[in-house]
């Protein structure tokens, strides 16, 4: 069977030296309201396995299933969130492996990428010259 209709219209990410970026897009076919209710599920994969679980319509947001706050996130038409890097065991000059699942009412109805994981190389400290 074929899936028509897309859920998310694209996935961006950033970093800098402390915390890990993200925004997701809806897609234009998915209402706000439903876009609200869903649950991103983002599983990390480096040296451990960790998963982080964002709840917008409850505020909710669980991390290896235990409540957090320190992933900050913001939704109206976009999720943007804030994951410190220290909450997922990597080390400098990592390639860590991201996979976002959408749920609804505990199904998952889509997975970003569909095949395999984001691969996002995080830098030394002294890899990047940064500036102020």
């Amino acid at each position: 069977m074929h899936k028509a209709e897309r859920l998310l219209s694209g996935i961006w990410f950033g970093f800098d030296e402390k915390s890990l970026y993200f925004r997701i897009d809806r897609s234009v076919t998915v209402d706000r309201k439903r876009f609200e209710g869903f649950t991103f599920l983002f599983e990390f994969f480096d040296t451990v396995k960790s998963e982080i679980s964002i709840e917008p319509k409850s505020r909710m947001v669980m991390f290896n299933a235990q409540g957090t706050v320190n992933v900050q996130f913001a939704l109206v038409d976009i999720l943007e969130l804030s994951i410190p890097l220290v909450m997922l065991s990597t080390q400098s000059n990592t390639k860590l492996l991201v996979r976002l699942k959408i749920l609804e009412d505990g199904q998952t109805l889509e997975l970003w990428p569909p095949a395999e994981s984001l691969k996002i190389e995080l830098p030394g400290p002294d890899s990047i010259p940064w500036s102020v």
